[in-house]
């Protein structure tokens, strides 16, 4: 798809230099950037919501509780 921004001048010859360097064209380089960019803030948002989940003392509890259960449990080799 094609879209029309405005970026500033100094910027385009940045984006020019680093995409002759890489290979690739500049509408190749800036959406490789904006993937990255995108990719980035969503594993910053799933740490996050992680982060909220298991900061609960409740859940924490139950997840040692648990750790604790399966550590108890003794395999014979081959079970699974």
């Amino acid at each position: 798809m094609r879209i029309s921004i405005s970026i500033p001048e100094s910027l385009v010859r940045r984006i020019d230099r680093r995409a002759h360097t890489a290979g690739v064209n500049r509408s190749r380089l800036i959406a490789r950037g904006l993937e990255a960019v995108l990719r980035a803030e969503e594993r910053k948002r799933i740490s996050e919501t992680f982060d909220a989940v298991f900061a609960d003392p409740g859940l924490r509890r139950e997840q040692a509780m648990d750790a604790a259960l399966f550590d108890s449990v003794e395999l014979d080799e081959g079970t699974w």
